[in-house]
């Protein structure tokens, strides 16, 4: 190709010089007048300012002639690199013919912004990320649970929560969990919904507050019908409180029989009247009612407390928590004793602080006192 340029080049240059050369010469014939007859030729020299004159114009077309083979060579250079940039660019690209939009949404924020930058010569760093999603489909895989492992441990590992592993895996109880006992691990949090009779995704979604197309993505659904007794997987939702504390255990017995006369919260005191926090419970009945271990754990105080709680029996148990049982006529346990759920630990009496037969009844999560009918079942 640009053998053929410098060829091209020098035949503008030669025809130049040709013309020059012809022009030259034609210069020097019309420098003289020229006479013809039959018989002879005679010359008659011309003015000098014509001669001058003549050589003026020749070499002022000779200019011209100049500029106009610049501007034509120019032009046609100017057409070659552009055509031969343009081939070289066309034979440089290469487009994918499996490029969908469904594709490109699998990509990482990495491989997106490269191909941005390859067709459209987009910045990524400018534009929203969120214009385009990338769906999480849910995936599972299999954990075979080790001694010494809790469900605790094994959702941290997975970057995912408890909760997710106890629906999940439709776990009743948490202490049935046994080493070597294989359970399923979802990649992101949720939980597990069994459609029902009325269920619809807009009314799931709904519930839970979460876009209809996150429940798409997760369960790899193509269009929005459910049927009745479908498993679906819900990125992101929640249990019931009461689902969860069946689950971790945190359900605890109603510790005797009889009519709640006072709830958890203010109230006015009973003896003068003011208005003040109670911390728990009081179960009105009978003397000598059953008075049962609501959860099973370790008796660590029986005793007796003047002017206060009178005959009370404090129980350690599980997660953080602790009950207390105050009022009792009698004691059925001591100190130091490993009690069931259910078990009898005392009787129902009107010791202490009280204006009748009843018991006291308190939940103390981590130190501190939580409404007891948040755990009684």
């Amino acid at each position: 190709m640009f053998l053929f340029f410098n060829v091209f080049t020098k035949f503008f240059y030669v025809f130049k010089l040709l013309f020059i050369t012809l022009f030259g010469q034609i210069m020097d014939l019309n420098s003289y007048k020229c006479r013809y007859s039959s018989k002879k030729v005679t010359f008659k020299m011309v003015n000098t300012y014509d001669v001058n004159l003549s050589y003026s114009v020749i070499y002022n077309f000779i200019f011209k002639i100049n500029v106009l083979v610049f501007v034509l060579i120019l032009i046609f250079y100017l057409n070659i690199f552009a055509y031969y940039g343009s081939y070289v660019f066309l034979n440089k690209l290469s487009f994918p013919k499996d490029y969908f939009i469904d594709t490109f949404l699998y990509y990482s924020d990495q491989d997106l912004s490269q191909i941005n930058n390859y067709f459209f010569g987009l910045d990524a760093s400018n534009y929203n990320a969120t214009t385009i999603r990338k769906p999480f489909v849910l995936k599972v895989v299999e954990h075979k649970i080790k001694p010494g492992e809790t469900l605790s441990h094994i959702a941290s590992r997975y970057n995912i929560t408890s909760e997710t592993l106890i629906s999940y895996n439709d776990i009743k109880d948490v202490r049935n969990i046994k080493p070597n006992v294989i359970i399923n691990v979802p990649n992101m949090k949720g939980i597990l919904y069994t459609v029902g009779k009325n269920d619809s995704l807009s009314s799931i979604a709904k519930k839970y507050k979460i876009p209809k197309v996150d429940i798409l993505d997760a369960n790899n659904l193509d269009n929005e019908v459910l049927s009745l007794g479908q498993k679906l997987f819900v990125p992101g939702g929640k249990m019931s409180k009461d689902l969860l504390r069946n689950a971790l255990g945190e359900t605890f017995l109603f510790p005797t029989r009889g009519i709640i006369t006072s709830g958890y919260g203010y109230r006015p005191d009973p003896f003068t009247k003011t208005i003040s926090f109670h911390n728990g419970i009081d179960i009105a009945n009978v003397a000598n009612t059953p008075v049962v271990a609501t959860k099973e754990g370790i008796v660590v105080t029986a005793g007796f407390s003047v002017g206060g709680y009178g005959k009370y029996i404090v129980i350690a148990h599980n997660n953080g928590f602790q009950t207390l049982y105050a009022h009792l006529g009698s004691f059925a346990v001591k100190v130091g004793d490993r009690v069931s759920r259910g078990q009898m630990i005392g009787r129902m009496g009107s010791t202490g602080y009280s204006t009748g037969n009843h018991l006291h009844f308190t939940i103390f999560k981590d130190g501190k006192t939580s409404n007891p009918m948040k755990y009684l079942r």
